[in-house]
């Protein structure tokens, strides 16, 4: 999901991970990305190419339903009297669905996705890509570096334009002065 943040990071995107803060209660939303009045729910499926997978349908319609959901919630309204206008309510709000994968879609959840104006974005899976989170804690001026296993890794967001980023390598994040975080196993003794 590394390159994923980094993509909405680098577009201008302000994100906040929403699945992995809410576990089980996260209704389908991995990300919330904004940027000005523009919202984007972002469901990832990040599945490895050998287990020959597709999404389905139930997925789609699991994004569509968790982006309704979110546009009643931005209103401040439980219930709507023109639900078959939810397609217009939510692209007027800047509300976009988006899917991203690193596999393909069923017949149907193509079908689905293009009837719903949920945007699919295939990705292929990076092997290579930076995983290491360099992030400044805003009231001490910290330099600490996170591992995709440490306890505040989801947490630990990267700012772009600034002295944070992402790294490859261990070395590399104490090169640039960032320390290991305490919090990767437990106490610090």
């Amino acid at each position: 999901m590394n390159d994923i943040l980094d993509i909405y990071g680098r577009r201008g995107f302000k994100v906040q991970y929403h699945g992995i803060e809410k576990g089980k209660e996260d209704l389908g939303r991995d990300l919330v990305c904004t940027k000005g009045v523009e919202v984007e729910i972002v469901q990832c499926k990040y599945w490895a190419q050998q287990k020959e997978s597709l999404v389905r349908e139930n997925h789609i319609t699991q994004l569509y339903g968790t982006t309704i959901k979110y546009f009643l919630d931005a209103l401040g309204c439980r219930s709507h009297s023109q639900t078959n206008l939810f397609p217009e309510f939510i692209r007027e709000r800047g509300i976009k669905p988006v899917l991203v994968t690193t596999t393909d879609l069923s017949k149907s959840a193509r079908e689905f996705a293009a009837i719903l104006g949920i945007r699919v974005d295939k990705i292929p899976v990076d092997r290579t890509y930076p995983c290491i989170k360099c992030n400044i804690n805003n009231q001490t001026g910290e330099r600490i570096y996170h591992l995709p296993f440490d306890q505040q890794y989801y947490k630990a967001v990267i700012a772009p334009n600034s002295e944070e980023r992402w790294v490859s390598m261990v070395q590399e994040a104490e090169k640039l002065g960032f320390r290991r975080a305490w919090r990767w196993k437990g106490a610090k003794s």
